[in-house]
């Protein structure tokens, strides 16, 4: 039995793909604008909601997709593969004027018999990366410990290795003295790279996901992101840390 937000009924093998998202409209009948994944392993959602929705698939770094509309924080795309939401502020797109608004209380659910990623990965960093992936978008909160309700960096970065059956320390700080230290020219994905104004003051931490970029609990008012990997601590980057 599956259920989604506004859904009940039961699904078959594979996938089953609702064409039409927007009440009596098809996707034929929209305008569509070409968009590019500016980062790997962006998460396509079913719903455009970063909190609930179920994951559906994910955009490779550079790969292309077909956008039909916008809602809140999300865009509408579509793949060779299959079409859900994903977060804007991920695709490049030159189109912007083309790109119609939505109404949420006008998009449903897609429903597919599988509300999970299928994902291939070779090596545990990728794991780490993908497991964090998830939580992209959610927000920064202070002291917080909940990778969906609130987080901060430390411990957004201690709860992804702790799903992943790695413990590490609360703190930033604390974090940055386990594991084996890591020289920049060696990093790989997965690492740890810890910010501050010294390797003695450390304050910030993300997670290194390859090409140059990191995904972090970064500000009460941007919540997860993806950032540089080398400026978008807050302060240089002191230290780096593989845990796994």
């Amino acid at each position: 039995m599956l259920e989604s937000r506004r859904l009940k009924g039961i699904i078959g093998l594979g996938m089953l793909l609702v064409p039409s998202m927007i009440f009596g409209q098809t996707s034929e009948d929209m305008t569509t604008t070409s968009g590019i994944s500016k980062v790997n392993q962006l998460n396509i959602r079913s719903f455009p909601d970063g909190d609930t929705s179920s994951i559906i698939g994910q955009l490779k770094a550079g790969e292309e997709v077909k956008i039909t509309y916008k809602v809140g924080k999300f865009y509408k795309v579509y793949t060779s593969q299959t079409s859900g939401f994903v977060f804007s502020d991920y695709i490049d797109t030159q189109e912007l004027e083309g790109i119609r608004e939505q109404n949420v209380e006008n998009v449903r659910d897609i429903v597919t018999g599988e509300a999970k990623v299928e994902e291939v990965v070779s090596s545990i960093g990728d794991q780490i990366v993908a497991e964090a992936m998830k939580y992209l978008g959610n927000p920064y909160v202070y002291g917080g410990n909940s990778l969906t309700s609130g987080t901060d960096c430390s411990g957004f970065t201690q709860g992804v290795m702790k799903l992943m059956g790695i413990n590490i320390p609360r703190t930033s700080k604390a974090q940055s003295k386990v594991g084996t230290l890591i020289a920049k020219d060696n990093m790989q994905v997965g690492d740890l790279l810890f910010f501050g104004n010294s390797q003695s003051s450390i304050f910030h931490v993300g997670i290194y996901m390859g090409n140059g970029k990191m995904i972090h609990a970064s500000t009460s008012s941007k919540g997860i992101i993806i950032s540089d990997a080398f400026s978008g601590g807050g302060a240089p980057l002191q230290v780096i840390r593989r845990v796994c």
